[in-house]
């Protein structure tokens, strides 16, 4: 029920969009405190498109208490891309993708769909990333995605950075690294 329910959510976003005939499917990379979300949601009003994040899915899961595994947290994010492609609206992949295996995965999908896939690898130095973290402690609905430093470290050990992406070094300010997205987009 819990998945009919946020799959709903999803179903009336995807409506609110324009179908577009060469629909772009974005796929963000980078560890945790990175940079992806704010730049996922500045594309979603600028393209504009359909952003799935999987910290917003678990937010949803938390806010009506439902304990759910990573397998369902996925599988919640398989179907709402599914319902994107039925309507040809372009995605963003809000999530971390950090093995090449799973980009290609995501990939794949999207071009068995008409989607160009485009890969955006976020990153900054770890000093920025920690500062970046310890300030979603401040954030009540963030306390949830406070990540420790063994658990960071996990993450930039998992990271597989990926070879044809657009590269963004979020340390240069945003303005910079949205034209550096928006030039390449094009």
């Amino acid at each position: 029920m819990i998945n009919y329910q946020l799959i709903k959510k999803y179903s009336h976003k995807v409506n609110a969009l324009t179908s577009r005939p060469n629909p772009l499917f974005i796929i963000f990379v980078g560890i945790p405190g990175a940079g992806k979300t704010t730049y996922a949601k500045y594309l979603e009003m600028f393209i504009p498109a359909l952003r799935v994040a999987t910290d917003d899915i678990k937010l949803y899961y938390i806010d009506n208490d439902y304990t759910y595994t990573t397998q369902q947290l996925f599988q919640s994010q398989r179907e709402i891309f599914h319902k994107c492609v039925k309507e040809q609206v372009n995605i963003i992949s809000d999530s971390n993708s950090a093995t090449k295996e799973h980009r290609n995965k995501l990939k794949v999908f999207a071009k068995s769909h008409g989607y160009t896939p485009i890969v955006i690898y976020c990153c900054a130095k770890n000093s920025t990333i920690r500062k970046r973290i310890n300030q979603r402690k401040k954030i009540k609905r963030m306390k949830n995605f406070y990540i420790s430093q063994k658990r960071l470290n996990d993450y930039t050990e998992e990271l597989e950075p990926p070879q044809k992406c657009i590269f963004v070094d979020t340390e240069i300010g945003f303005n910079d690294s949205i034209k550096i997205i928006l030039k390449n987009l094009k």
